[in-house]
Order: C-alpha cells, then structure tokens, then sequence
C-alpha cells in the first residue's frame, strides 16, 4: 500500500549517503565562493615542432595564488608554467609550446594535463582544476 495510506508509524523510506574516513588530523574546510570556473587550452592540440602554441586560459572567482602545471599520463610534472603567482580575480591566460623543463619538445605524443591550482589569500582553501591538450609531433 502507499505510504500515505498508513500510519506513519508503519512508513519506509529509503536513505542513501555516502561516508569517507579521515585522518584524525584532517581539518575541513568549505568556500563556496571561491573556484576555479574554468579552464581550457586553444587549440587543443598542437604540433610544437611546427612551433605551434596552445594558450591556456583558466578563471578564478577571487585573488589567489595560482600554479600552473604541464603533466604527462603517468601524472609526472613535464613543466611548471606559473609557481604560485599572485593574481587577480578573472580570466588569465598563460602559453605553453609543447617543451619541458630542458626547453626541448615533448619527447611523446600523446595527451597531456593541465592542471591549474589556486590557493586563496588567506591561505585556508586550495582548489584544482585540470585540462587536457593533446601534442603530436
């Protein structure tokens, strides 16, 4: 019978949740407010041995510091193109020409990650966001 056709003593309802255990030293924290909106790379794939670029533009809803990292599938770092630069609430750009740390190009096709980190002023919330961009040679 439906619910509503009994006493409410005698309804069942099912609840679902989820749980995800700690460490006891985790401290939590939640800012709604403040996010990486976005990021994209354009063009999404590149022939740098062409000498093509891809621009990177990633948005932030307020000032932070902002890293911004090439990585490789495995997820090692291929370069770090921002280390913890301040910057302003908005859109920013950054470019990346398919090279590593050396300077020299990628040594393998293939997708490669973005991943653009921000920390807010306070120092209390850190967010991530991450793209891809595709490298041939």
């Amino acid at each position: 019978e439906p619910c509503r056709a009994l006493p409410e003593s005698r309804c069942s309802y099912v609840v679902y949740g989820w749980t995800t255990i700690l460490p006891d030293n985790a401290i939590v924290t939640h800012e709604l407010d403040f996010e990486i909106t976005s990021v994209t790379s354009n063009p999404y794939v590149i022939y740098p041995v062409y000498g093509e670029v891809t621009t990177i533009e990633y948005s932030i809803s307020k000032d932070a510091t902002v890293s911004v990292d090439i990585e490789d599938t495995n997820g090692s770092s291929v370069i770090t193109l921002l280390n913890n630069e301040l910057k302003t609430v908005g859109t920013h750009s950054v470019e990346w020409d398919g090279k590593d740390t050396n300077g020299d190009v990628v040594s393998t096709e293939g997708d490669y990650r973005i991943k653009v980190t921000a920390t807010n002023l306070s120092g209390t919330t850190t967010v991530g966001r991450t793209a891809n961009v595709t490298v041939f040679k």
